[in-house]
């Protein structure tokens, strides 16, 4: 292109562009809406850096290869920068909350919730959705305490209870007897309405919390936050009066979850975190009891965040367990987690 005319190099560089948007859009239209986004805003980013390059081209016809060189390695550099950049923007929110909704598990509790028998119940709280699993054996008008539970990124509220209500093992069976356990779908996930992110999940943490609180059945509410949703808990524990809070996996801050990942989230990298939840600074004005539970082999979050958190925490009496060899998925169905969750709650309610 040494010798090609200005209008000629635009002409050309306009015909590939072209070219490419054509390819590009028949490629996209072969992805899912989720890859699509990434794949377009990709497409316009290279198309962008492309138009830079063009006119450092232009600009340094003149000048010597060496720094016709060095412009363009910088131009490379930046380009990839700006798709790194993107590419975390937007697939980040996407990995962490992936909306989860169980359709037949949904329908299932549904029929199940026809059945006063079955002591389950539908709730709403403005444009959120979830369940209720009340007491087993409550004297007619008697108050009880409540667990309202904060989940992981996968869970949602439907699945979460038919695995409680069929689940044999006895750790929480003692609990369902005396205590209601409520579960309340984020922004996005089962039937609630929304976006979730770091200011919805604070947001719903305080209105849900506001919403057990006025039941007439309610005596008192432990919050109880499982990975992604120990950071929500935390913030609730910090706002509201709870008269407990149990941290399962739980992290110190958004860096350590995403610096789990892909580790790189330091300094300016910094500002390419979406999800803000600092879990570290919320528990310094937590002033009921706390109970942490950590895995040693955790792999999505950890050991030290957990442990960081812990040493974070100033204003109530702290706990911590740490249960030795299970993954992130074990907690559930771990008789330490669930043993010393159990004693716990019985404890300060």
């Amino acid at each position: 292109m040494e010798d090609m005319t200005f209008a000629k190099k635009l002409l050309y560089s306009l015909v590939v562009a072209l070219a490419a948007a054509i390819v590009a859009g028949i490629t996209l239209a072969l992805f899912a809406e989720e890859v699509r986004s990434l794949l377009l805003v990709l497409m316009i980013v290279s198309l962008v850096i492309g138009g830079i390059v063009l006119v450092l081209l232009i600009a340094l016809d003149s000048k010597s290869k060496k720094i016709k060189g060095l412009a363009i390695a910088g131009a490379a550099l930046v380009a990839l920068i700006a798709v790194f950049s993107a590419t975390i923007m937007m697939l980040a929110p996407k990995m962490i909350f992936p909306r989860s909704h169980d359709e037949e598990a949904y329908e299932n509790l549904v029929t199940l919730s026809e059945n006063k028998e079955n002591y389950l119940e539908q709730v709403a709280c403005g444009d959120l959705t979830g369940w209720r699993l009340c007491a087993r054996n409550p004297a007619p008008g008697d108050k009880r305490p409540v667990i309202l539970c904060f989940g992981g990124n996968g869970q949602n509220s439907s699945s979460t209870m038919e695995y409680l209500i069929n689940d044999t093992s006895g750790y929480f069976q003692g609990l369902l007897v005396e205590y209601d356990f409520v579960f309340f779908d984020y922004p996005g996930y089962g039937t609630s309405a929304g976006n979730p992110n770091g200011d919805s999940l604070r947001e719903m943490a305080l209105s849900v919390f506001d919403e057990v609180e006025s039941w007439s059945t309610t005596s008192s509410i432990v919050c109880l936050g499982y990975s992604i949703g120990t950071g929500p808990a935390t913030y609730c524990a910090s706002q509201k009066d709870a008269d407990g809070l149990v941290l399962w996996a739980p992290y110190a801050n958004q860096y350590d979850v995403y610096n789990n990942y892909f580790n790189v989230f330091h300094g300016p990298l910094k500002l390419l975190v979406t999800y803000k939840m600092t879990s570290d600074k919320y528990i310094k004005d937590v002033d009921c009891p706390i109970l942490i539970v950590a895995s040693d082999k955790d792999e999505v979050i950890p050991y030290e965040s957990s442990r960081n958190l812990f040493a974070a925490s100033t204003g109530g009496s702290t706990d911590f367990t740490t249960v030795q060899g299970i993954g992130h998925n074990d907690f559930w169905s771990n008789e330490d987690v669930l043993s010393s969750t159990v004693s716990f709650v019985r404890g300060v309610v």
